[in-house]
């Protein structure tokens, strides 16, 4: 939760022409209905305007987490709901009609991907930093922007990406979610919305990739 309402002002921070956060879920079985949660946001995605309604559908969560939890992992109004009533009550709070999508027929493809890939990299707790495909431990969702923005930066200017007078390539934010794209410049790359956003709901990962 509280990455997630920063990610905005990172971006007026450190620059859209310098940074572009992707955002890549991971279902955590411990939150129960996680699953139905992240495909409903996968499905916002392949909507018109998909990024806005995907974020849309995921600030309509945390806005609203206790709605969407269960008391203890195993009571609690939750228990009696349906995949059908998470579904109307994302519709409900985000405006965004995602059941139609969420039935497309290959879409679980997507959420293995996201999975696969907190997989291969060790991805356990969340959240979960990593630069150049490196996990930083150091790095949490409790620093300040000005603190994620300058070690991003800072980190190009080690790697001589941005110097002090050289202009940084705009990096465009890539629409395919089965590839990660390697770009001149910056790619900040955010595995799982909102780091904390629903108690954990999601385990994060943020990467800073080289071209």
């Amino acid at each position: 939760m509280k990455a997630f309402g920063k990610l905005d002002d990172l971006l007026a921070h450190a620059g859209e022409d310098r940074i572009t956060i992707k955002i890549r879920l991971q279902s955590q079985p411990w939150h129960m209905y996680s699953g139905v949660i992240v495909r409903c946001i996968l499905a916002a995605s392949t909507l018109q305007r998909g990024k806005e309604a995907a974020k849309a559908v995921m600030e309509a969560v945390a806005a609203h987490r206790e709605e969407f939890e269960f008391e203890r992992h195993r009571g609690g109004p939750n228990l009696d709901a349906t995949p059908n009533d998470i579904i109307a009550r994302i519709e409900g709070y985000s405006g965004v009609t995602v059941r139609e999508a969420f039935a497309i027929p290959d879409l679980d493809r997507e959420i293995k991907w996201h999975c696969k890939y907190a997989r291969q990299n060790g991805i356990h707790v969340s959240p979960t930093f990593m630069i150049d495909g490196l996990v930083q431990l150091d790095m949490s969702s409790g620093d300040t922007v000005q603190d994620w923005a300058s070690r991003l930066l800072g980190k190009l200017r080690e790697d001589g990406v941005v110097g002090e007078r050289q202009p940084v390539a705009a990096v465009k934010a890539a629409e395919d979610s089965n590839m990660l794209s390697r770009r001149d410049g910056l790619l900040f790359f955010l595995r799982k919305c909102a780091f904390e956003f629903l108690g954990n709901l999601f385990a994060c990962l943020l990467t800073v990739t080289r071209s």
